[in-house]
């Protein structure tokens, strides 16, 4: 748990921070976790992005997301590392651990919510000692460009998530 920590200040001199005085640094920085969340058409449409292929990673990343897919428009981007699954955390989870959690957790769903980092505020994150979980206040909502609700209705024999 993080309970001080030493920060730069503008003139090169370091300050000891509470915690309070980190959160209120990242809070001027640009970095930031991501919630994203992925909404769909249909229950049989992608959501538009894979993992990277290496199962015995520690860390999952995503490995390609589709340019005009869902994963696309929540801002989704290649390298971001999966932290949370509709709120669920998985960063101790295996690739095929991950992968199963995706898949059930978008199954018979038009939506999926990610909360993910990239690279370099992963890096900045980490080397803070920070939480990093849905319930941080550096968390950027990244929604779809239209909230889909996750209900079906009859529109001629194709099941779909909106009217």
């Amino acid at each position: 748990m993080l309970k001080r920590t030493c920060l730069l200040l503008d003139n090169n001199e370091e300050a000891t921070a509470g915690i309070d005085d980190v959160i209120a640094s990242v809070m001027t920085s640009a970095y930031r976790l991501r919630l994203c969340a992925l909404s769909r058409r249909s229950r049989t449409d992608s959501f538009g992005f894979d993992m990277a292929a290496d199962s015995c990673a520690t860390v999952q990343r995503v490995g390609r997301v589709d340019a005009g897919s869902p994963a696309d428009t929540a801002r989704l981007r290649v390298n971001d590392r999966i932290l949370e699954v509709n709120g669920l955390n998985v960063e101790t989870d295996s690739h095929d651990e991950l992968m199963q959690k995706i898949a059930t957790a978008g199954r018979g769903r038009c939506t999926l919510t990610l909360l993910v980092v990239d690279p370099a505020s992963d890096k900045f994150f980490r080397d803070l000692e920070l939480p990093l979980d849905s319930t941080q206040p550096f968390v950027e909502h990244c929604p779809a460009a239209r909230e889909l609700p996750d209900t079906d209705h009859d529109t001629g024999g194709h099941t779909t998530c909106f009217s």
